[in-house]
Parts: structure tokens; C-alpha cells; sequence
């Protein structure tokens, strides 16, 4: 009869894998450390947090839209308009201390007022693309599920283009990045 040797411990090598917005983030600013310009480095870091913070806004304003659509009487463009108006400053204050990292005392005329109006112009381009999306939507006399995801996929398009337009004005103007202290000008 054979003896059996005795196994060595197995340690597993393998790391980790996390997932979700925050693990995406953190692994493309790993990449992006080891090969871009500090320059480059920051500009990831700050659209991939504002990306994040954006993610996290639509997501709750999207499912509130859809409860209002679905549980009141409410008109779908009444209600975005209600949902937007409450998640304006959750978007400022999380991209202004998160992303930005600005921990100092707001400047309302420089910032505060600006970021307001760029969401109420985007609150009333996307009221716009609700109110027309659910005329549409009852003229081809959809079912509440299905005039909902019509809405919802009317929002999303013009979010994400809105988002890209907002980004460049809060990162160029706004909250503009401070220079790298590697390329910084004396």
C-alpha cells in the first residue's frame, strides 16, 4: 500500500477582482498611472469621479422618474422637473468636494450660480425631451411600462450628451484643475 505524501499549503495567487463604479475607476487610474502625463492622470481621475458622482444621480433620479411615472397622476415632464431640482446640489456638492476636491468656502457668483444654471438649462432641455418622449409614446398608445422605458431612453440620450458639455465647462472654467506641481510655471 502506497503512503501519500503529504501536500503543501495551497496559497491562492489570484488577486481579488471587485467590480462597480468605484473598482472601474480605481483600476483604470492604476493603468493610467503607470503611462500617462501627470496631466492626463488627473483628467482621468476627475472623469472617472464625475462619472461616478453622474452614476450615482441618474440612477436614484431615474428610479424615482419611473415610481412617479408608474404610482402618480403626475406629468412624467412635472415630475423630472421636481427629481432634477433636488438632485442639482447632490451633483455639486458631491463633484465639487469629491472630484474636484475643493474644501475650501464656495464662491456662489464663480461657482454655485453657474453650475445651477448649466442644470437648469440642462433641467429644461431634459423636460423638453420627457414632455415630448411621453406625447410620443401615448400617440403610438404604449402601455405605461413601455412609454416609461421610451422616456427613460429619451433621458438617457440627452443626459449623456448634456453630461459631456457640462463636464468640459465645470473642469474648463468652473472648477478648473490646478496645475500638476511637476509642470507648474514659476
Amino acid at each position: 500500500m502506497a503512503v501519500a505524501e503529504p501536500k503543501e499549503p495551497v496559497t491562492d495567487t489570484r488577486t481579488r477582482v471587485e467590480y462597480g463604479p468605484a473598482a472601474i475607476a480605481a483600476r483604470a487610474r492604476a493603468i493610467a498611472e503607470d503611462r500617462l502625463s501627470p496631466h492626463h492622470r488627473g483628467l482621468i481621475r476627475r472623469l472617472s469621479g464625475c462619472m461616478i458622482v453622474s452614476i450615482i444621480v441618474t440612477v436614484g433620479s431615474f428610479s424615482a422618474l419611473a415610481l412617479f411615472i408608474l404610482a402618480t397622476p403626475l406629468e412624467p415632464w412635472i415630475a423630472n422637473f421636481i427629481i432634477t431640482a433636488l438632485a442639482i446640489p447632490v451633483s455639486y456638492y458631491l463633484n465639487r468636494r469629491w472630484v474636484w476636491r475643493r474644501t475650501h468656502a464656495h464662491d456662489p457668483l464663480r461657482e454655485f450660480l453657474p453650475f445651477w444654471v448649466m442644470s437648469f438649462v440642462g433641467l429644461i432641455l431634459s423636460t423638453i425631451v420627457v414632455a415630448y418622449a411621453n406625447k410620443w409614446a401615448k400617440h403610438q398608445q404604449f402601455g405605461a411600462g413601455t412609454r416609461t422605458l421610451v422616456i427613460l431612453g429619451s433621458l438617457i440620450v440627452v443626459s449623456g450628451v448634456l453630461w459631456v458639455v457640462q463636464f468640459a465647462i465645470i473642469d474648463k472654467v468652473l472648477f478648473k484643475a490646478l496645475p500638476h506641481p511637476a509642470v507648474a510655471e514659476d
